[in-house]
């Protein structure tokens, strides 16, 4: 395979220190880096860069919490949208069924802070050792789980606690 050159540019910025303002450009001489001797230049090292590998046991752990977080949300959304809270009454009368209520504040209560715990464990400066895969799982469950909650609370107060005798 040829490679075609079609068209070739002048020097718009020097090579070394990647400025404009004193590059000649017929000559392509920076008149800042002139100085510099070229073995100085040769001699420069490069950025070393680490890799950090994610770490399976914060990995695991983020991905057990958020599916946690996942099923409690979906138990939630299942007890508040079905029609358990209300039960029928022995002559037929709908009555609330508070012990469900109740269990259902307490695994809110619990879903929000796991929620906000993930949520702050998979943000950008906690992540450094998660895979990607776990932030993006963490990310998911979270915020399902902060709707969960959201969407829990406005239901029992609209449809329940203003319906108290």
């Amino acid at each position: 395979m040829k490679f075609v050159i079609l068209r070739q540019k002048g020097l718009t910025r020097c090579e070394v220190c990647h400025k404009s303002d004193q590059l000649d450009p017929v000559s392509g001489i920076c008149l800042r880096c002139k100085q510099i001797p070229h073995e100085q230049l040769e001699m420069a090292k490069p950025i070393e860069a680490t890799v950090i590998k994610p770490s399976v046991v914060e990995s695991g752990l983020i991905i057990l919490a958020s599916l946690v977080c996942l099923v409690i949300s979906i138990v939630s959304l299942g007890i508040v949208l079905g029609s358990s809270l209300i039960k029928l009454g022995t002559r037929g009368e709908e009555t609330i069924n508070w012990f469900l209520i109740k269990v259902l504040i307490l695994i809110s209560v619990f879903n929000l802070s796991f929620s906000l715990l993930i949520r702050k464990w998979c943000s950008e400066e906690c992540n450094l050792y998660l895979s990607y895969l776990a932030v993006i799982l963490g990310k998911f469950c979270s915020g399902l789980g902060l709707f969960t909650v959201l969407i829990v609370y406005l239901s029992l107060y609209f449809r329940y606690l203003l319906w108290m005798p």
